[in-house]
């Protein structure tokens, strides 16, 4: 892969049916973004891998950190992802909001470079984990979980457990700010704990099921089927291939920008993919000490908002259209 005179090799094609400029810029994904390298080692070089791999690299995600104050964005439409978990792993909340449009180049699968307009996003993370057990998981799992509850990137509320409680009411001060267009969550403990907190503070949002693995997509919500029908395709729920992938085409195109938080880099550098036979990837992690949830989070908030209709008079197309 790393040699260009071997790639007629393995693409007998090369020059026909794609270009040479076109298999350099998969390559320099796969590069970039270790979670591809699989698929691209498959598709491209006839190589069989192992299904994981390192999702993220340091190159790809330093360009997008920023530090901004979210309160900028108070008023405007945000969408949110919602990890929830209970005694060790974190729980993490992801906001995301679109901040403008860029022209920016793409190639096609002839390696030909066209232009469109695309939005730009803002995103950022809230994170709790259980106060009474943080000193002794911050050994287990090499992470300075203390330090970073000290500097305000982790909230770590008494208790061996995470009250959902205050997690609703984070949801609460959302739809207070911000004009929330949906909360995507996946259906561990949702239903049965969250979604009582957030009823008994009187929060009404749109809420968007969204699994976390890659088997099943999410039911559709009646604003995302009446969308699909003025596009006159099939409605389809939310799943994290689609979101994944999504984040990393933000990613790659210069579209994001991450609220620097370390719970949230952390997250993004411990994360391998799994995938399917077809191709599909998705988010999963190689030991239990590797906490993946705010990244998890933030998928699922890319996810609501590129599966959004465009607003009335927007210029670029759906990511999912």
């Amino acid at each position: 892969m790393n040699d260009p005179s071997c790639w007629p090799k393995a693409n007998p094609l090369l020059g026909v049916t794609i270009t040479e400029e076109y298999l350099a810029g998969v390559v320099k994904q796969a590069k970039d973004m270790p979670g591809k390298l699989n698929g691209i080692l498959r598709l491209h070089f006839c190589v069989w891998t192992d299904a994981e791999t390192a999702w993220m690299t340091r190159a790809t995600l330093e360009p997008a950190l920023a530090d901004f104050d979210p309160a900028e964005h108070e008023g405007k439409e945000i969408a949110l992802g919602l990890d929830l978990s209970q005694t060790r792993d974190i729980t993490a909340k992801a906001c995301i909001v679109q901040t403008g449009e860029i022209e920016i180049e793409r190639v096609d699968d002839r390696g030909q470079p066209y232009k469109v307009v695309a939005p730009t996003y803002d995103a950022w993370i809230e994170a709790w984990s259980p106060g009474d057990t943080l000193a002794a998981r911050a050994v287990k799992d090499k992470q300075p979980y203390e330090l970073w509850a000290k500097q305000g990137f982790l909230q770590a509320p008494k208790g061996e457990s995470i009250p959902y409680g205050h997690i609703a009411q984070a949801v609460a001060e959302d739809a207070h700010r911000f004009k929330v267009m949906a909360l995507a969550y996946d259906r561990y403990a949702y239903r049965s704990f969250f979604e009582p907190e957030l009823n008994a503070l009187g929060v009404s949002i749109e809420q968007v099921e969204h699994p976390q693995g890659g088997t099943k997509k999410g039911k559709p919500t009646d604003t995302m089927t009446a969308a699909a029908k003025r596009a006159k395709k099939e409605p389809e729920g939310l799943w994290m291939p689609a979101s994944v992938k999504g984040l990393e085409m933000l990613l790659f195109e210069r579209r994001i920008r991450l609220r620097r938080n370390p719970v949230l880099v952390s997250a993004m550098m411990s994360a391998v993919t799994d995938e399917d036979r077809w191709g599909n990837y998705w988010l999963a992690k190689e030991r239990a000490a590797n906490k993946i949830d705010a990244a998890i989070a933030l998928c699922m908030a890319v996810g609501v908002m590129l599966a959004a209709p465009p607003a009335p008079g927007a210029k670029f197309q759906m990511f999912f259209a």
